[in-house]
């Protein structure tokens, strides 16, 4: 018996071999709900995003580039047949760089690093994708971060910069230490310009994301610096002498609780 396609069928199958074909990988992560940070057109088979998104520092999870929305970006079945979308999973910590993933749509590859914005809080977010194809170009990507969970660490320091910021000081450094108790000592360092045009230095001391006080009474005037934990239970702070002299290094050991210093920092 001798098959025979008829014109229909013959249509069908010219259709179907020039439709572009969803292409999914299994590598990659499954697109999740974000915050939508930009988007961008797609007008050749190479795509370069670059935004700056201030006041949200993350931590973030995971990143999601789509041609459907940050809200659903993916829904399986015919609603959302004709989407591209691209996923990868971003580092712990304030910077991250990794490679995207192709999840479906299509088969291009790419990149997207994050960068912290000092002066906001924020992140500066650049991405690249290589090898679109021609079904995907005309259309408009979205580019869509989801919150991570953040390491207890990163929350409790984050709690302290808090403070250290309420009480107008702006954060210059932070530094951290183990202790016999188990929660962790952080140090966080701060400057503050007075009207008067003072500058005044003060190092905060948090157990974990509960305070401890500061270094010395009163601020410092003369410049100062964490320099990191020589041993257990212990932070140590670098002190310009405002009479001239040299640095002094002071360190600050906990004991029962409580926070003593190797010696008195000059000025003091």
């Amino acid at each position: 018996m001798i098959f025979r396609p008829t014109i229909a069928g013959l249509l069908a199958a010219t259709l179907l071999a020039f439709a572009p074909m969803a292409k999914a990988q299994t590598a990659a992560i499954p697109p999740q709900p974000g915050v939508r940070v930009g988007q961008m057109l797609v007008t050749d088979a190479t795509w370069n995003f670059s935004t700056n998104v201030p006041n949200l520092g993350g931590p973030w999870g995971s990143v999601t580039i789509t041609n459907t929305n940050c809200v659903t970006p993916y829904r399986p079945g015919t609603a959302q047949a004709g989407a591209v979308i691209f996923t990868a999973p971003l580092e712990p910590g304030p910077a991250s760089s990794t490679n995207l993933q192709a999840f479906t749509g299509s088969s291009a590859t790419g990149q997207v690093k994050l960068l912290p914005m000092a002066d906001t809080g924020g992140v500066n977010v650049t991405a690249n994708l290589n090898g679109l194809e021609p079904f995907v170009q005309g259309t408009t990507l979205v580019v869509c971060l989801t919150l991570g969970t953040p390491p207890p660490m990163l929350a409790y320091i984050d709690v302290g910069e808090q403070q250290v910021a309420a009480n107008n000081f702006d954060v210059t450094g932070v530094a951290t230490a183990d202790t016999d108790a188990g929660p962790t000592l952080i140090g966080i360092s701060g400057t503050q310009n007075t009207s008067a045009g003072t500058n005044r230095q003060w190092v905060f001391f948090f157990l974990n994301d509960q305070y401890v006080g500061t270094d010395t009474a009163n601020p410092s005037l003369a410049p100062l610096q964490l320099v990191g934990s020589p041993g257990q239970n212990q932070l140590a702070v670098s002190y310009n002498d405002p009479g001239g002299g040299p640095p002094v290094t002071i360190t600050y050991t906990l004991s029962n609780g409580a926070l003593g210093a190797s010696d008195t920092p000059p000025g003091h």
